[in-house]
């Protein structure tokens, strides 16, 4: 846990970082589980990333982008993508 809270404090490629330390430690699913509730209460919106994915640099440009484009539609509640990386031989 010291580890990852070392490396967290060092990332600048954000607007802001938000770090939210829990004592004791809750477990993984606890807390994602509050964090995304605590985002989405705050700001009725939330990106949502499993580990280990391997993005598009513009990922995050497009998932910022997609609810503005989306908010009026009361069919959608959900936005998604994927992305299939091809290995090259």
């Amino acid at each position: 846990m010291r580890d990852v809270r070392q490396y967290i404090r060092k990332i600048t490629r954000f607007k802001s970082v938000t770090i939210e330390k829990m004592e004791p430690n809750f477990g993984l699913a606890h807390s994602i589980i509050d964090g995304v509730t605590s985002v989405v209460n705050q700001y009725r919106l939330v990106i949502v990333l499993e580990d280990a994915l391997a993005t598009t640099i513009y990922l995050l440009v497009y998932m910022n982008e997609a609810p503005n484009r989306f908010t009026n539609n009361k069919l959608i509640v959900s936005i998604c993508t994927e992305y299939k990386l091809q290995r090259h031989s």
